[in-house]
């Protein structure tokens, strides 16, 4: 079908040029922020938004029926009504502040000069910002390594870097750094999402080289946390009554989803991988804000409202009765928003708060929310000009905390005010590096009235446990009191099918605010290959090493299997390697290195951890 589309309508299959310096040049109006808004604000202003929208450019939308192209997906962000697959109306409930069409690049039924024109026509500054854009679409074994590429201005490369071409995420984030980020006058974010569907490997960086953890670092400023396609923020993996276990976790998720050995390619335990490969190599290639967006193929941008909710995939989903029975169509749901607190609603004011990461994402709500670390002993939430002093004495979500220079304890600010549901409560979910291993701790702020819950909230936290040495971030957690979900409505007018009429506890996340702590590490551990293939009697070896930066360092290397109890595998002082042969297809083999005075450990209790890196053995086909 996606090969009769592009005969029929002429695809931009643009191959990369070796030409990476050719740009599609030319400002829009107002992008080179020489306009002042009205608005402008300097403790800024939240702006709404979706970075997640396909139109009928997108093969896959124009086979569900969907016809609107990019000119419809920005006038319909703006107000005006849309038809869709199947012949019902949308109209958005409120405008939206900012948008991206995010058209596959794949198969693209158009060419990336036109996706540009439509974006650079509908650019309004003060009013409405659009960006260009697009998805990088690509599966590796099954695993979803999509990215939604968004461009500062209307200076780009003159191809999309597509998987066809670039097949690995890290060929992605070398061809955008060295296609745009040149000096030239181009800059880009690539936003991962859906990483609930990324069987857990979303967010592995182990295997990286300190370039390519810093050129991930540069490039992917933002993870999409919430869309269409389910919660991407954590999995439980252990029971209700055992410690760890989050219950606001089980909002929203996919069914396939849900294994235990997805929960790495969720954000959080992402982010918490990130802590990890700072703590060996003194750089954080996760440190990424938050946002949420539709992934819409209707050409509906910030849809969300449940009541009215029409589907997201054309003619697939356009009736109640194919949303209640279809396939898994009733896990699915409207989509979250992408919130950016900027100076202005320009490209540039609104593009460098997603290059500081200062977003956050909601489920739909236009809930308003802010978060704060200071030093300050001042009540910041008392303050009549809020959030000024919070402003002037702190720094904002996205932000590193500054060193004091001595152990004081932190204090976290947390501002929410309803949309149109009052707050239930707020969590503060801090996740702290303890010798290698991510301990979590929620603190829950019950809202003022547990009845009815609160139409604003202000709460400041103080971290006792703060320890100054240990990597750590912190975010915001905003739920809302229940509201009936969207299949609630669906079946009212198709009680014959009726699933899930339920209520849900709609939300935002905040970007997190990190600890990083200067780093001098030893060295670290690699391992060739990370992922070893078993050959005869389903055995294969992997080659662990341990690159020295301090050749005086003694160390121990301990091995556990599959979660089991450690073992001594190698020991020693300076770069060294130990071939691994038995290595086993079906099996998990965690490689963790302890500062040591010697080798006479025969168990890590007591010693420093170092470094560690895991390799699955993968059985052959």
């Amino acid at each position: 079908m996606v090969l009769a589309l592009c005969s029929l309508l002429g695809c931009g299959d643009e191959e990369a040029t070796d030409d990476e310096m050719l740009f599609e040049e030319g400002l829009s109006v107002g992008e080179a922020e020489a306009v002042t808004c009205a608005t402008n604000s300097p403790v800024k202003n939240a702006y709404f938004g979706d970075l997640h929208v396909h139109t009928s450019l997108s093969a896959d939308a124009y086979k569900f029926g969907t016809r609107n192209d990019p000119a419809a997906a920005y006038a319909f962000a703006r107000g005006q009504a849309l038809t869709l697959a199947g012949g019902a109306t949308a109209k958005i409930d409120r405008p939206l502040d900012f948008m991206a069409v995010t058209d596959h690049s794949e198969f693209l039924l158009g060419n990336w000069a036109s996706i540009g024109e439509y974006a650079d026509t509908a650019n309004d500054p003060c009013n409405f910002t659009t960006f260009r854009a697009y998805e990088y679409t690509q599966s590796l074994g099954g695993a979803n390594q999509h990215r939604n590429v968004i461009f500062k201005n209307s200076i780009v490369p003159s191809t999309m870097y597509t998987s066809r071409d670039y097949p690995q995420p890290a060929n992605l984030w070398n061809a955008l750094d060295t296609g745009c980020k040149n000096g030239s006058g181009c800059d880009v974010v690539a936003i991962p999402h859906n990483s609930n569907q990324s069987a857990g490997q979303k967010f592995i960086v182990e295997s990286h080289s300190p370039a390519v953890a810093k050129q991930r670092a540069d490039i992917e400023r933002l993870a999409e946390i919430f869309q269409g396609k389910g919660n991407s923020e954590c999995l439980n993996t252990v029971d209700p009554s055992d410690e760890g276990y989050d219950p606001k976790c089980d909002f929203e998720l996919l069914t396939e989803g849900m294994d235990p050995g997805a929960a790495p390619g969720y954000v959080r335990a992402g982010l918490g991988n990130g802590l990890t490969y700072y703590a060996q190599h003194g750089i954080n290639p996760l440190q990424m804000g938050l946002i949420g967006s539709t992934d819409t193929h209707n050409a509906t941008g910030g849809n969300v409202k449940e009541s009215t909710w029409p589907g997201n995939h054309g003619a697939n989903d356009s009736t109640p009765t194919q949303r209640l029975t279809r396939g898994n169509v009733v896990e699915n749901n409207p989509g979250g928003l992408a919130v950016a607190w900027a100076e202005q609603n320009t490209r540039a004011s609104i593009f460098a708060a997603f290059k500081r990461r200062e977003t956050y994402a909601t489920s739909g709500p236009r809930i308003i929310a802010r978060f704060y670390q200071t030093w300050s002993t001042t009540d910041l939430c008392a303050d009549p000009s809020f959030p000024a002093q919070a402003q002037a004495n702190g720094v904002p979500m996205g932000a590193t905390m500054p060193s004091t220079g001595a152990v004081r304890y932190p204090r976290f600010v947390v501002y929410a005010a309803k949309d149109k549901t009052n707050l239930a409560e707020i969590d503060l979910i801090k996740a702290t590096l303890v010798n290698g291993v991510i301990k979590e701790r929620i603190v829950t702020l019950a809202a003022t009235d547990a009845t009815l819950g609160d139409a604003t909230m202000c709460r400041t936290v103080t971290d006792t446990t703060y320890d100054p040495t240990r990597p750590a971030f912190y975010y915001a957690r905003i739920v809302e009191k229940p509201t009936w979900r969207w299949s609630h409505f669906d079946c009212q007018r198709d009680p014959a099918n009726c699933k899930r009429d339920e209520k849900i506890q709609e939300r935002a996340w905040t970007s997190p605010i990190w600890n990083q702590p200067v780093i001098s590490s030893p060295g670290y551990l690699t391992a060739n290959p990370t992922s070893c293939t078993a050959g005869a009697n389903n055995l294969c070896t992997s080659t662990i090493t341990w690159n020295a930066s301090d050749p005086s360092t003694h160390l121990e290397v301990f091995v556990s299997v599959d979660g089991g109890g450690p073992q001594l595998f190698a020991c020693g002082a300076g770069t060294f390697s130990s071939k691994a042969p038995w290595i086993q297809g079906g099996h998990d083999y965690q490689f963790t290195a302890y500062r040591s005075p010697d080798c006479a450990h025969l168990t890590p209790t007591g010693l420093t951890w170092l470094s560690a890196i895991s390799v699955t053995g993968v059985r052959a086909q």
